[in-house]
């Protein structure tokens, strides 16, 4: 029924003006589909997987709180002794005997110095400070085993994982805190954070990346748990977000270079002056979530949702066309603080006219069509995935 009428003019129409809250769980819900079968079942059992890791986490932790007391408890009970053998020493003049000794030492570093700075003269091979697990990729060295995907071994959770689902809790309290119901005590928290840490124990493969919280906290405002993770995990299964939270290096390139073109295309003023590093990869990651007012940005996942993937960067280009006099007069640092958090003033309505003004087609390809067309060049320094 849904898969009928969902192309139909009348629906299309609604979808752009914008949803019924009433409603807007359910489309949601059939819009994203489950493709990857997941039950609700298999929600509790990730659940319960993720409260005995976390558990089994807390028990260590605790374990290493008393071995570390223990062992400070014992160096604390011979302070006397080792006062005594001091002052023995001194006494002695064992200690005016080393320093003639230091004072040879000395001078044998001095010359071994010397020897080294002649040395260090000629140029040294490295790591650039940037170097990461993508790098290593475009040159062709092998970064080490990777973590399987828990479909192929669903039993694989590892101490890194347990320490993932921890640092959940740290990111939850920067959740929309306006709201004040995502944070500890709050009617959501144990909520948003049982489902990431069910997704963690889903795909230990990818576990918790920041970003994550906002979209699924969006998801849990709409519907309830099990259809939010249902949700939340054919989501992150899209082209784009599994390429941003698996920090696909080629897909993003490709991705970022068909939008400059673009934003170059249309905004050329805006294609120099605010680089797509201060503000693209971050409302990616979170689908606008974190950066835009709620309301607007919901309005904004109705049409991503029935347009797919191409809408995020048509949205982006909208933002910029509806804020490009202001940002024109702003210097790096300000754009980036304007662009990381828009105004909560936004006007939906402005801002689907700006994006309804920006074509997503360049010389007669569409935006999937100007990807695939983007070619990948394998240099150390065009992992955007790592610009956030």
């Amino acid at each position: 029924m849904f898969s009928c009428r969902k192309n139909a003019k009348r629906t299309l129409d609604l979808w752009w003006s914008g949803l019924p809250p009433a409603i807007r769980g359910r489309v949601w819900q059939l819009a994203i589909e489950n493709k990857l079968k997941i039950t609700h079942e298999m929600y509790e059992d990730y659940v319960a997987k993720a409260k005995q890791k976390l558990q089994e986490a807390q028990l260590r932790r605790k374990r290493l709180k008393v071995h570390t007391k223990n062992s400070c408890d014992c160096k604390h009970d011979e302070p006397k002794k080792d006062d005594q053998k001091l002052e023995d020493r001194l006494s002695s003049g064992e200690f005016s005997k080393c320093e003639e000794r230091s004072s040879k030492r000395t001078e044998k570093l001095a010359k071994m110095d010397d020897r080294i700075e002649e040395k260090s003269e000629k140029p040294r091979l490295g790591l650039p400070r940037n170097f990461s697990e993508q790098n290593l990729k475009s040159i062709n060295v092998d970064p080490g085993p990777k973590k399987c995907c828990s479909k192929s071994n669903p039993n694989l959770l590892d101490y890194s994982d347990e320490c993932s689902m921890e640092l959940i809790q740290l990111d939850i309290a920067r959740t929309f805190p306006h709201l004040c119901i995502f944070q500890p005590g709050g009617p959501y928290f144990d909520v948003l954070h049982e489902l990431l840490a069910a997704y963690v124990c889903y795909r230990p493969d990818i576990g918790y990346i920041q970003g994550m919280s906002f979209i699924a906290a969006v998801l849990i405002l709409n519907m309830e748990a099990p259809q939010a993770f249902v949700c939340f995990a054919n989501l992150l299964d899209g082209p784009v977000l599994r390429a941003a939270f698996t920090r696909d290096g080629d897909t993003m390139q490709r991705l970022w270079k068909a939008y400059a073109r673009l934003l170059r295309r249309h905004l050329p003023a805006l294609a120099d002056a605010v680089a797509p590093e201060l503000y693209l990869l971050e409302w990616l990651y979170t689908a606008f979530a974190k950066a835009m007012p709620l309301d607007a940005a919901c309005r904004v996942w109705d049409v991503f949702l029935r347009d797919g993937d191409s809408f995020l960067f048509n949205a982006a280009l909208g933002i910029l066309h509806l804020y490009q006099d202001e940002l024109k007069d702003m210097d790096f640092i300000s754009a980036a603080q304007f662009l990381t958090k828009l105004p909560e003033d936004l006007d939906p309505e402005a801002l689907f006219k700006s994006i309804s003004s920006i074509s997503m087609t360049l010389d007669g390809m569409s935006f999937e069509e100007l990807v695939s067309c983007c070619p990948v060049e394998n240099s150390l320094d065009d992992d955007v995935t790592l610009r956030l």
